[in-house]
């Protein structure tokens, strides 16, 4: 027995010399733990919720925690002013000594150590079979009892009676409800900026606060802030009292919608400087100024040639918003002819092909000739032609009034064979004399005579 006792005291103590508890008034670590019976415990959850709590770090095998446990201190503590009583605290037990199993908190039997008994029976608050927070809370000796006030602060709290633990209960700061309260949104004035601002007012507690924004501002008001939903925490910082308030919506305007009404491109027909553009904007405040890269002040633009022109529009409240239009060059119908085949003795037609020139419905095509004849196809890129000359071909882009002209002659191929016909000196055709022979001549190299 005396060996038994000697082992209890060496296993209480002989942590005491590495670790030393947590000082008090320092924060207690957080923690989320499931306890035998399957249901999870935040603390910060508890404290925030305004509940003092105290937790019994104990050990099975160890003796001054059994007869601490059976004192029932923690036990009245729990009935009177627990969920079930006042409702003004939490119990918890932790067995702490990573080296017993689970069993050994309902007796010897299963248990892979040593037990004092069923630490379970006649319990009731949560029991927690974890080890994880050991050392986190720094248990230098069995069994070590910490308070920990709403405001987070722990304090070794030691093996006291059910009064001396409500005793310090009732020294914890109380927590404090503020009253937060939304003075004014202002909105954001022009989409897209950071104009808005949010005023807030708190009241209770101690004044001195601090304020955690959604956004991870730190200030009591909000300046110069975009459009958004936005929330804020108070704390007390003399209290243990907090506040929130969420879901302020910060607005932003409509952005303005330039809207182009009408566009009329640059064409030849009017010289070249017979571009035209008109917007009517809406959206943002209404009331709109017009500013032109040109100077222009109206909300059309007109007589202007090709280039980029930009637009800056001005709302009521001064939101801006830019744009441009283009207009590009009148582009010139394209002529290519392909080199007609000459005309020649045996050909007396050709067909100009400039079917490699512009095409659409939007082109007109017209020849035109000095010297030759136009037999078909005056108004197609194929016409048929029968003579030598020049030929001119004239396209016109009926939707910008730009055209253009190119002309290519046809020729005649190989030389006329030269002829003569001689007929016998003093020879004349009378009712005696009733034929006479012709002869026939060319210079020509390589013809054949037909009579």
């Amino acid at each position: 027995m005396k060996k038994i006792l000697l082992f209890w005291v060496f296993a209480i103590l002989s942590t005491s010399g590495v670790l030393a508890q947590l000082p008090n008034g320092s924060t207690a670590p957080d923690w989320t733990l499931t306890d035998i019976n399957g249901n999870s415990h935040h603390l910060y959850a508890y404290l925030d919720s305004g509940y003092t709590v105290f937790i019994d770090f104990s050990a099975t095998w160890c003796g001054p925690c059994w007869n601490y446990h059976n004192s029932g201190a923690l036990e009245d503590l729990y009935n009177s002013y627990g969920p079930n009583g006042t409702n003004e605290v939490r119990v918890f037990f932790i067995e702490g000594d990573a080296n017993t199993n689970l069993d050994c908190l309902y007796g010897s039997s299963g248990c892979n150590s040593s037990t004092q008994g069923n630490w379970v029976d006649g319990t009731p608050y949560p029991i927690i079979n974890d080890a994880s927070q050991t050392s986190v809370y720094q248990v230098a000796f069995w069994p070590t009892i910490y308070g920990i006030c709403s405001n987070h602060e722990i304090t070794l709290v030691g093996q006291q009676s059910t009064a001396g633990l409500y005793a310090f209960h009732n020294s914890c700061p109380a927590l404090v409800n503020l009253d937060v309260t939304l003075v004014n949104v202002e909105d954001v004035n022009c989409a897209g900026e950071s104009t808005g601002s949010i005023d807030i007012s708190v009241s209770g507690g101690s004044g001195d606060y601090s304020y955690a924004w959604s956004n991870g501002a730190t200030t009591e008001d909000l300046q110069n802030i975009p459009l958004g939903l936005y929330s804020v925490t108070v704390s007390d910082n003399g209290s243990t009292g907090t506040g929130t308030l969420t879901n302020i919506f910060v607005d932003e305007g409509d952005p303005i919608n330039p809207n182009q009404t009408f566009y009329q491109p640059v064409t030849c027909a009017g010289g070249g400087n017979n571009g035209a553009v008109g917007y009517n904007p809406n959206g943002g405040h209404p009331g709109y100024d017009f500013l032109w890269s040109d100077g222009s002040i109206l909300s059309t633009l007109s007589g202007v040639g090709p280039g980029t022109y930009g637009l800056t529009i001005t709302d009521n409240v001064g939101c801006t918003v830019s744009t441009s239009v283009t207009f590009d060059a009148p582009e010139y119908p394209t002529i290519s002819i392909s080199p007609p085949t000459p005309l020649s003795c045996t050909n007396s037609t050709t067909v100009i092909n400039a079917t490699a020139s512009s095409q659409g419905g939007q082109y007109a095509y017209q020849w035109t000739t000095q010297g030759g004849a136009i037999i078909s196809g005056e108004h197609t890129l194929t016409p048929t032609v029968g003579a030598v000359g020049t030929y001119t071909l004239t396209i016109t882009n009926n939707n910008t009034g730009c055209e253009s002209s190119e002309s290519v002659s046809v020729t005649m191929t190989g030389a006329t064979p030269d002829i003569s016909i001689s007929e016998p000196d003093g020879v004349v055709l009378t009712c005696l004399q009733t034929s006479l022979s012709l002869i026939g001549s060319s210079n020509t190299p390589g013809v054949t005579f037909s009579w």
